[in-house]
């Protein structure tokens, strides 16, 4: 490597990983590297763009943090099969200790970046919406046309899909929906239904093993050294959400009937527009759990209309192979456990970087848990 950025992308990565990314990307003709910028300091890894001639790639340096939370055979399984179907960047390589991932780069236009449609939604918003779209069920028609058309002439979706968000409602929706001729949640719809059609991980987590997993080493965090008031007050506020954990728990299981592909993590930040549809980046959390915890992770994380969240909770729940008839009524549950295990995150974040911008995090995050 040469130059002011290849220079500070060798110091980053160290001499041995260094070392080893080029030669990965000499045997496999990716050579030379002529140019690496970071691209996000991402909230737990870190992502550089590289230059090879015309090829552009991302180039993961996965966090020691990370590490500790997730098991990264499973994470390059589950993006294998996305990437299978469709549904992922191309994975190009893998360094040998698993910390560096090297993926095709797929270009987000500034007119159409999906966190453009970031936001942050309670259980109450999101279990009027769950209730609303089964009251309002005869205003939907069939699900919209299956991708694989033209992208110089875009099929439409059906009349009664909600075709874009107003700009007060829904942000960026109508630039993002306009580049495919779909609207966000079309847009989401198909990606979810990709997913769910994935063969089930060999890793299965439930919801209540995931939360059980999180206080055991949130609790272990405490005692391996001494943390700031701050910090323990608020793992003293987890603790106190168990009898509402149970609750929610209670009717995820009661609505379950398999689990499935879940990536688990959908938020804005780990999707891509592509020309084909939407592309999910960063699997560490994936495996095969609740089906209402996938849907919850978008909802929760996505600025959609009323109607757009009504539309894309019913088309995805009607006929839901893993779940039964009544699902939707256990919506709102999956949105309560996908912030407290939110607010799990940005706690162990905060033990192992030291910064208050992560425990500001958890309290953002608390306050969209429905007892508050």
């Amino acid at each position: 490597m040469k130059g002011k950025p290849l220079t500070e992308l060798e110091a980053s990565l160290g001499e041995g990983l260094s070392c080893e990314l080029n030669a990965a990307l000499e045997r496999l003709q990716l050579w030379p590297l002529e140019g690496a910028k970071p691209l996000t300091l991402g909230l737990s890894n870190q992502n550089w763009l590289l230059q090879a001639g015309s090829e552009s790639m991302v180039l993961r340096v996965n966090s020691p943090g990370s590490d500790r939370i997730c098991d990264r055979n499973n994470e390059l399984a589950c993006w294998r099969v996305a990437e299978k179907a469709n549904l992922a960047p191309g994975l190009i390589w893998v360094s040998a200790d698993k910390g560096l991932y090297l993926s095709r780069f797929i270009e987000q236009a500034p007119q159409a970046n999906w966190q453009q449609l970031l936001a942050s939604k309670g259980a109450a918003e999101i279990a009027s919406a769950a209730h609303n779209a089964f009251v309002n069920r005869n205003s939907f028609s069939d699900l919209p046309e299956r991708k694989h058309e033209s992208k110089h002439e875009p099929r439409h979706d059906s009349k009664h899909e909600p075709r874009h968000e107003s700009k007060h409602e829904g942000g960026s929706g109508a630039v993002l929906g306009a580049r495919q001729g779909k609207s966000p949640q079309a847009l989401l719809l198909e990606l979810l239904l990709g997913l769910r059609a994935l063969p089930a991980p060999k890793l299965e987590i439930s919801v209540a093993e995931q939360w059980r997993i999180y206080l055991e080493r949130l609790d272990d965090m405490a005692l391996s050294r001494g943390q700031p008031s701050s910090w323990q007050q608020r793992l003293m506020q987890l603790h106190s959400a168990q009898g509402l954990f149970e609750q929610c728990n209670t009717r995820l299981e009661a609505c379950l009937l398999r689990p499935q592909y879940c990536h688990r993590d959908l938020n804005p930040h780990n999707l891509l527009l592509a020309e084909d549809g939407l592309k999910c980046v960063d699997f560490e959390y994936a495996c095969a759990s609740h089906p209402l915890f996938e849907l919850a992770g978008v909802l929760s994380s996505h600025q959609l209309s009323a109607e757009g969240q009504q539309w894309l909770i019913y088309h995805y729940l009607e006929q839901h192979p893993h779940l039964t008839g009544d699902a939707h009524q256990a919506v709102a549950a999956a949105v309560d456990v996908y912030w407290l295990f939110a607010c799990c995150w940005a706690l162990q974040m905060a033990w192992d970087n030291q910064q208050q911008s992560y425990l500001d995090w958890f309290d953002d995050f608390w306050h969209l848990v429905k007892h508050q």
